[in-house]
Formats: C-alpha cells, sequence, structure tokens
C-alpha cells in the first residue's frame, strides 16, 4: 500500500477489489485487514444469541474471529472515525449461518460503538477497480531497469511539459511523439502516463476502462496552474 507503508495480505478478490478502493481514497487514513476480534467477547454474544460460536472444523476449538476491514476515515468536517467492513460475495448472505456470524460480528462492534457494514460484489464498481489495479502496478517504478537514476523524474517532467501543451489528438498518438521527439523508449511513455496517474499527478477518467485511443483531453494535470482543463 502507497498509503501505509505496508504490505496487505488478503483471502478473496472481494477484499483485494475493496482494498484498491481504500488505498485510492483521499478520506482514507489507515486500512488494517483480518482484524482479530476479542474472543472473549464474540462466545459471550454467541451465547446471548444462542447460536454456536465460530470453530474450528478438525479441533472443534472457538477461533478467533475476524473483521475484513478496519479502516480510519476522515470526514467532510474533518472528523477522524473508525469504520468496520465485512466483505462477502451477494449470494452468501442467502446462507443461514453465514447471516448469524454477520450478525455476531454486528453486535460486537455495536458494543464498540463502531459503524459496522457488509460490502459485496453489488456494491462494487468494477470498471474503477480494474483501472485502479492497473494504475497500482506503476505507483513504483523502482524495479524497473533505466539508463540512470533520475531517468523515470526526467521523463515525467517531459510527459507533462508536453501534456500541457498539447490541445488534440489520442492518447496513443502523443505517446508515440514523445519516443519519437523525446527519446522515450518504446512502452516507457505508457510506463510513465499509469506512474503519473497512480501518484495523482495526473488524472485519467477512472470510471471509464482506459484505453490509449481515447482523446488526450481526457488526461488532467493536477495542481498545475497552466495545465489543459477537461470541461
Amino acid at each position: 500500500s502507497f498509503k501505509t507503508g505496508r504490505d496487505h495480505h488478503f483471502l478473496s478478490d472481494l477484499e483485494t477489489d475493496l482494498f484498491h478502493l481504500l488505498n485510492w481514497s483521499d478520506a482514507i487514513l489507515d486500512i488494517r485487514e483480518q482484524y482479530p476480534l476479542d474472543r472473549a467477547v464474540t462466545r459471550m454474544i454467541a451465547n446471548e444469541m444462542g447460536i454456536i460460536h465460530p470453530r474450528d472444523t478438525k479441533t472443534k476449538t472457538d477461533i478467533v474471529m475476524t473483521t475484513d476491514f478496519v479502516i480510519d476515515v476522515i470526514g467532510a468536517d474533518n472528523n477522524r472515525f473508525t469504520k468496520a467492513l465485512s466483505v462477502k460475495p451477494a449470494s452468501a448472505l442467502e446462507d443461514k449461518r453465514t447471516l448469524e456470524k454477520q450478525e455476531l460480528e454486528r453486535r460486537y462492534w455495536q458494543r464498540e460503538t463502531i459503524n459496522w457494514g457488509i460490502v459485496t460484489d453489488k456494491d462494487l464498481p468494477h470498471v474503477r477497480i480494474g483501472n485502479l489495479r492497473w494504475l497500482h502496478e506503476m505507483y513504483s517504478l523502482d524495479g524497473l531497469k533505466v539508463d540512470h537514476a533520475d531517468y523515470w523524474t526526467d521523463k515525467g517532467k517531459r510527459f507533462i511539459g508536453e501534456l500541457s501543451r498539447v490541445r488534440s489528438g489520442l492518447i496513443q498518438d502523443f505517446t508515440r511523439h514523445l519516443e519519437d521527439h523525446f527519446s522515450f523508449a518504446q512502452g516507457d511513455a505508457m510506463t510513465v502516463l499509469r506512474h503519473l496517474a497512480a501518484t495523482k499527478q495526473i488524472s485519467i477518467n477512472l470510471d471509464k476502462k482506459f484505453s490509449a485511443r481515447e482523446s488526450i483531453t481526457t488526461l488532467v494535470i493536477n495542481g498545475h496552474s497552466g495545465a489543459r482543463r477537461t470541461a
């Protein structure tokens, strides 16, 4: 995560998808996955509900339950708060046992006075997530072999400089222009585009699948007073 500086580990594609949304959002301050719940408390709640506490199938020992995500958020009023999220396929919520465990989890966080909610595959914007996955791969370019230490920094500045002057054409024409006239190796202009978008130096339309055949005007330079802006 470029937000937390930590490696995160997930148990499903749905969890990974939600992570990319959380990692991108400026409102999210921290992300903790597979957050362990106090087993004494979950046992007490299960007893109150009259249900069997989740157990290891082999040893029959009560397991330590976890919540998929616990996140720290900053609201519009700059107030910070914590939220707990469970991630499940929508189809799983038709299962009685799954609902029992979700209710147990809800009651746990209610005791902690922390808002808890369920996120399903039907709640996730899959095109946006696909674009974020694509950008995330190029957030850091440190592992890519280049001629000199400042190669990517120099190319990024050149990319933004040229982008601020271009008024028309396709993205693929622009990247070819950089390769033909500014010593970008083949494919490097697109790598730089992805890196600049991943680091929020430029913006792309995240809610439409990215295509190099789109107009160059769909790329917007962030925080640049002389930048061309889209309508």
